[in-house]
């Protein structure tokens, strides 16, 4: 029988701040193949949309895509190559920590923090998707592209995959697709 992955999804407390901060979900990173995952679904779909906006909108409020449209400016080069030095940075510095500390604790939006002594892990989630465990049925996002035939559905920044199909006939089924994957966490 194939054993599938589990994903640490942990809610940590710090105690170095006068406050006692909360994080919100963050998931629990101890090897290569989890930040590469992590990577794809979520830094890499947010570079991803922004390169769309960036194409597509002319008055975009994406932050990425702000950030690229400045540096082509200033550095003439080319949208793509700074779209993929920027993805390269936000990777090269989650490998430097996670060599460094045996483990990182992932955000969503692709930012990390690295263990610490004033951390205290109030809770844990282990699951077999990578989705954050936040999501409820208000975070379903179903588009379709211009001229295009069928309806793609996201949770967040995740691309939702059901039975290996992405992509539906109706807006009905596509939502009934996302309520179904949704059930799965």
């Amino acid at each position: 029988m194939m054993k599938f992955k589990k994903y640490k999804f942990v809610k940590i407390q710090d105690h170095f701040y006068d406050n006692e901060h909360i994080y919100d979900w963050m998931l629990e990173c101890s090897d290569v193949k989890t930040l590469i995952e992590h990577s794809e679904k979520y830094v890499t779909s947010a570079i991803e949309e922004s390169v769309k906006e960036f194409f597509y909108n002319d008055n975009t409020k994406n932050k990425i895509a702000q950030y690229v449209n400045q540096e082509r400016k200033v550095t003439n080069n080319g949208t793509l190559n700074i779209y993929g030095a920027l993805n390269f940075k936000f990777f090269d510095s989650k490998i430097k920590a996670l060599n460094k500390y045996g483990k990182i604790y992932l955000r969503e939006n692709g930012s990390y923090t690295i263990p610490s002594d004033t951390h205290e892990t109030l809770n844990y989630i282990e699951q077999d998707s990578i989705l954050y465990p936040f999501y409820t049925e208000k975070d379903i996002n179903i588009m379709k592209y211009r001229g295009g035939n069928h309806y793609y559905v996201k949770i967040g920044f995740f691309d939702v995959v059901v039975d290996g199909e992405q992509k539906w006939n109706t807006v009905d089924e596509a939502k009934e697709k996302a309520l179904e994957y949704l059930k799965t966490l």
